[in-house]
């Protein structure tokens, strides 16, 4: 299968499934390249993952509270345990696809960008809209957009069945240095069911906390353990859309304190 720059490529999917209670079985860790496979230009591994209904179970939530050790990564390099990221000096081209998006759908998604930039220092550059609506599995037709945020419906992509409201995640790309870096990410999120949730950023499972979480898996975060994270598995009426430490602490370790990338795509 081709990759948006039209190498020719092999898909290397990864399913990332949450838990019982939404919590996480922990960050896939990435081979090593094959020897075998070496003349492949490019790997491509999609990973996904979703955040479901209410937790009607929630405790007490502080403005900066829990554990910070509570975080994981989508994926960690099996070379040195490194997460995979995105290029911290490089800017991160976003476009939107709006159609079916909620009131106020753009400014929620401009404060989660910002909130992220602020955790991380990843810059996030909006390139307009898109007639793209991302679906984890394939990149094509993207050109030098590096993130698209689109809004669907269950029968359009079943991946938001059941009691999932967003699905956010990121295509790897191998590099020259031997590690897997995010090439390229995505967040869809289900039109009807996030229509339901009270706008903004404040306490309870907001649409402002769908927002966060599903981006900070397109930047590499997997999921959280438990509460107040927003990075736990599932919404809580007891939830804030604020970063929490174990959230803060996995971000620092996604951004610009864990410096530049330099390699190019193998």
């Amino acid at each position: 299968m081709g990759d948006p720059d039209g190498h020719c490529g092999w898909l290397y999917r990864i399913y990332h499934k949450p838990g019982p209670r939404g919590t996480d079985t922990g960050a896939m860790r990435l081979p090593l390249r094959p020897a075998a496979l070496a003349a492949l230009a490019l790997f491509v591994a999609p990973l996904v993952h979703s955040t479901t209904g209410t937790d009607s179970a929630g405790a007490a939530v502080t403005a900066v509270a829990g554990s910070p050790t509570d975080y994981s990564f989508l994926a960690t390099n099996q070379k040195d345990g490194s997460p995979a990221r995105w290029n911290p000096c490089r800017a991160i081209h976003w476009r939107v696809n709006a159609t079916g998006a909620p009131v106020d759908g753009g400014q929620h998604i401009e404060e989660a960008l910002r909130r992220i930039s602020a955790a991380t220092g990843l810059v996030f550059v909006r390139d307009g809209r898109t007639s793209i609506l991302p679906d984890g599995k394939t990149f094509l037709g993207w050109g030098t957009t590096d993130l698209v945020i689109g809004y669907a419906t269950a029968q359009q992509r079943p991946a938001l069945g059941g009691t999932v409201v967003g699905d956010g995640g990121a295509q790897l790309r191998w590099h020259t240095d031997g590690r897997w870096q995010i090439g390229k990410g995505y967040v869809l999120l289900d039109r009807v069911d996030l229509a339901k949730k009270p706008r903004g950023f404040g306490t309870g499972n907001t649409q402002g906390a769908v927002y966060l979480h599903e981006l900070g898996h397109a930047v590499g975060l997997g999921h959280a353990r438990a509460l107040p994270q927003v990075m736990y598995g599932r919404g809580s009426a007891s939830a804030v859309a604020t970063w929490q430490r174990g959230d803060l602490a996995g971000l620092a370790r996604l951004g610009r304190k864990a410096g530049c990338l330099t390699s190019s795509p193998a």
